[in-house]
């Protein structure tokens, strides 16, 4: 069917006013010949016809519709369908192959692809070009190129050719064949060629030469009107009518155009450095709360039903028990036996590496305490304790860092932060013999003290009497450096069991009397405890519990495991946050880098976009093929990344003790959101800028770009 071009009271202007209130009518069969010498307005007006440029009035009509009243969508459809462009230079995308440039019109038609390919060979094989399919633009001459860009045309069925410039660097022959093939057209097909130029070797083909003159188009009088015969050379050449086209690019028609890039390469090195950065990034985001969970799920195993209550008649801000503390009496213990909640009450007590007895009270306190394990002695420079484990500690295996509960009478315990203070390995304390004087409480006496936060008053105080005598006990076990009880103002060093201590207090206290004054004019009186650990019902009845006990005595302090975990959530929590930071920053640097290789990649990429645009995708389009690259450059840093990660991982798990899966499945998902969010932000920014332009714009600011 022919349909005619039609300005409409048409008004163009840029730096200046070009065409005002011009109307015209560009017939179906004719070459047209826009002429004139540069900067008279040839090309805006090829723009404008072309729905390159928006005008500043007047209309374009094809097909009995104003085409400058179309959305995006429908303008592209026009140009993919209706248009062809042969621009001045530089015609076809750089990193495809001349077949591929081809195939781009056609991405978005109803042909299967074997009919795509065919009509691919028709046309090169018509336009003498069959040798330079597997052709990189660059490897083309300035005449291929040209007709590459007139193929192009003719494989979606264009209705309208216009080129503007086209023959600028070509030579003489060349030029010739490509304004033969142009007129053949035109008048073959009934199709609508405009070309651009200053130069005359396009009047032996043209139709109608048209001038630009006092801001209206002018027709030159004398020239030619069409009146050829249909080359034979053009004899079956496709039309247009058999294909019809989608209206938006599907994703998988945009992975399509991705894998025609054949000669595009990737930016290794850059994408190297941001891969590494994801990785890091992914690691440094988990790792801290992995093992801040790991621990905390140990402590929170450790989080029994189990009180421990000290006689704080010194107002110190201490949950330990304090020598000076004095002992409850037995009201106050029976009171607290009574409490609802509460199933059994153990009293507390420790024995000492060092203490007062009579017979080193006139003598200086020695600097620190002697022991021996496995036969070799070793000097600690403070004095250390025992103190008991009681019987529903021994279900605690997780408590353990190598051995486990034995049965009652047996266990004889060191703690791990002991051990390394005293440069001593867990598994070579482990069987071996320990043996030191233990000096064991059996008396106390009476004294008077300053309060820590008001010297002017006196409070009455007790200090334990002791008895030396030597212990040899084997190491059953090793207690975690993360043990969760700080009951003693000794710290955490040896456990025995309750029973066993029990045994020798009061053995102790059987065999050495009170009367025996050590200090003269200060009362003695029997050992007492000062402190107790108190087993609740359930988790719920402790915390009940706390308060209950804490209002009975405005003396008594109480302290329970439970602080110990909302105090570890606190460290935890800073943890946290001091990490998130830092791996926020790992991100943001991953997201500007990624965002200037796209930044780099896009500008590289004007030209493309622009054909792109000027062949008839949608913005949409151009974005869907944009971000789908960013896909594959996602697909790359994640697969790269997730590498390092394993790496990362079984170090860590072998070193530091992570759990393997935990730190791999945290920090994949980690890696899969970062790589993909990343990249696609980075890849969209850029996409904002470019695509909304026009397609004459992008094009004309690729030109001062290197080629290739």
């Amino acid at each position: 069917m022919k349909s005619n071009l039609l300005l409409k009271n048409m008004t163009i202007r840029f730096d200046r006013e070009i065409l005002h209130d011009v109307s015209y009518e560009f017939k179906s069969g004719y070459f047209y010949l826009l002429q004139g010498q540069s900067g008279i307005g040839k090309s805006s007006l090829l723009n404008v016809l072309g729905l390159l440029k928006r005008p500043i009035a007047g209309e374009v009509v094809y097909d009995g519709q104003n085409l400058w009243s179309l959305d995006d969508a429908t303008q592209a459809r026009v140009r993919l369908k209706d248009y062809g462009f042969v621009f001045q230079q530089h015609n076809l995308i750089d990193t495809m192959t001349l077949e591929e440039n081809l195939k781009v019109p056609l991405l978005k038609s109803n042909l299967p692809e074997a009919k795509k390919a065919a009509r691919v060979t028709a046309i090169l094989d018509k336009l003498g070009l069959e040798d330079q399919r597997h052709m990189l633009p660059e490897d083309l001459s300035g005449g291929e190129d040209q007709r590459g860009a007139i193929g192009r045309a003719l494989i979606s069925g264009a209705r309208i050719i216009l080129a503007d410039e086209p023959t600028n660097s070509l030579d003489s022959e060349n030029a010739r064949m490509f304004y033969e093939q142009l007129a053949d057209f035109a008048h073959q097909q009934q199709a609508i060629v405009i070309v651009a130029s200053h130069e005359t070797l396009p009047e032996d083909y043209a139709d109608q030469i048209l001038t630009i003159n006092n801001r209206q188009l002018v027709p030159q009088s004398g020239t030619k009107l069409f009146n050829r015969a249909i080359p034979e050379s053009m004899a079956g050449q496709p039309t247009a009518s058999a294909v019809t086209y989608r209206s938006d690019l599907s994703n998988k028609q945009a992975l399509v155009y991705d894998n025609y890039q054949s000669a595009k390469k990737l930016p290794i090195g850059f994408l190297v450095i941001v891969t590494v950065m994801l990785a890091v990034a992914s690691i440094v985001l988990n790792v801290p709360q992995i093992l801040a969970s790991q621990q905390q799920r140990e402590l929170n195993q450790a989080t029994d039903n189990s009180l421990f209550v000290t006689n704080n008649t010194l107002g110190t801000g201490s949950h330990q028990d304090l020598d000076p503390f004095r002992n409850l009496t037995i009201k106050q213990i029976q009171k607290i036996k009574k409490m609802p909640g509460i199933t059994s009450v153990q009293p507390y007590y420790t024995f000492l590496s060092y203490g007062l007895t009579k017979e080193n009270v006139r003598q200086p306190v020695p600097k620190g305490s002697n022991f021996s394990l496995g036969g070799k002695s070793y000097h600690v420079d403070e004095t250390f304790s025992i103190q008991p484990i009681y019987k529903s500690d021994l279900t605690k295996k997780y408590l353990y860092a190598n051995g486990h509960p034995a049965k009652v009478g047996t266990n004889f315990i060191v703690s791990q932060d002991f051990l390394e203070k005293n440069h001593i390995s867990t598994k070579s304390a482990m069987g071996k013999q320990v043996a030191f004087e233990v000096y064991i409480p059996y008396a106390q006496y009476l004294s008077e003290s300053e309060l820590p936060t008001n010297n002017k008053k006196k409070v009455a105080i007790d200090g334990n009497i002791y008895v030396q005598q030597p212990l040899a006990a084997t190491i059953t076990g090793v207690y975690a450096s993360n043990y969760p009880y700080d009951r003693s103002e000794q710290g955490n060093a040896f456990f025995m069991d309750d029973a066993s201590m029990t045994t020798l207090l009061h053995s102790a206290i059987r065999a050495n009397t009170t009367s025996d004054q050590i200090f003269q004019g200060f009362k003695q009186q029997p050992f007492g405890y000062s402190a107790l650990r108190l087993e609740a019902k359930s988790y719920n009845d402790m915390v009940s519990m706390t308060k209950t006990i804490k209002s009975s005595s405005g003396f008594y302090s109480v302290s329970s495991v439970a602080q110990n975990v909302a105090s570890l959530n606190a460290t935890v929590q800073k943890a946290k946050n001091g990490t998130r930071q830092i791996a926020l920053l790992f991100i943001m640097a991953s997201m500007i880098a990624l965002t200037i290789l796209f930044s780099m990649n896009n500008r590289q990429r004007l030209r493309e976009v622009g054909i792109l645009k000027a062949v008839g995708f949608t913005t949409k389009d151009v974005r869907r093929i944009l971000f789908w690259n960013a896909m594959k450059y996602g697909c790359y840093c994640f697969g790269g990344a997730a590498l390092l990660i394993v790496v990362a991982a079984t170090i860590m798990a072998l070193r530091l003790g992570v759990h393997f899966i935990a730190i791999i499945l945290t920090a994949f998902i980690t890696n899969l959101a970062l790589s993909f969010g990343v990249t696609i932000f980075a890849s969209l920014w850029p996409i904002r800028l470019i695509s909304r332009k026009d397609p004459i714009d992008i094009i004309k600011a690729s030109y001062g770009q290197k080629r290739g």
